[in-house]
């Protein structure tokens, strides 16, 4: 829990504690490795729990679109790949598809991919006319709704998704709790794993 605050506040964001229960810190962590196609990120719910002790969470995720949507854009400027940083109030507890998950309801930081081949061009971040903000339905949600998912072929078309349904329960579980105190909105992080480095 300590590098975790440390990486924030070295990066001047917000990490939210004031020594209450569930005041939630929701952070993903992408991993170095760009394999489209695998669950091989992090994300985490880090906050006290009814005792006031800390509770770091992870759950094993994607933060990256998969390669059917590398491969065939929803859109022709190409597919969305959320950028790293810190999006205040960016979530709530709403809907995907037809189930429950974390909604987004403000502006987040996007580039879009659009060469359709099976790798994340994540240097689009430093090139000019990128990257976008917007509100595009980049939800965070599950992958199948009764097991764990190996693949991430077309669960993410650039929402940040969990690869099992019932840590997926879980996280939303631990939402509910900090949405009864603290109110129905979420601000998440998005991390690479060279900040921990």
């Amino acid at each position: 829990m300590d590098e975790i605050r440390a990486v924030l506040e070295d990066k001047v964001y917000d990490f939210f504690d004031g020594g209450k229960p569930y005041n939630l810190n929701l952070i993903g962590v992408r991993n170095d490795i760009q394999k489209p196609e695998r669950f091989d990120d992090a994300i985490l719910a880090v906050f006290r729990d009814d005792a006031e002790r800390w509770q770091v969470e992870q759950f094993q995720a994607t933060t990256d679109p998969g390669l059917y949507w590398l491969r065939n854009p929803i859109r022709d400027a190409g597919t969305a790949i959320l950028c790293p940083g810190q999006y205040a109030g960016c979530y709530r507890i709403g809907q995907h598809r037809d189930y429950e998950a974390l909604e987004q309801i403000h502006n987040m930081r996007y580039v879009r991919d659009d060469d359709q081949d099976d790798r994340l061009d994540l240097g689009l971040m430093h090139k000019e006319g990128q990257p976008f903000t917007d509100v595009i339905a980049t939800n965070l949600h599950r992958a199948d709704d009764t097991e764990r998912s190996e693949y991430n072929y077309k669960w993410s078309a650039g929402c940040q998704v969990i690869a099992d349904p019932e840590e997926f329960e879980h996280l939303l579980s631990i939402c509910h709790a900090s949405a009864d105190i603290f109110g129905n909105r979420f601000t998440y992080t998005l991390l690479t794993i060279e900040d921990f480095q």
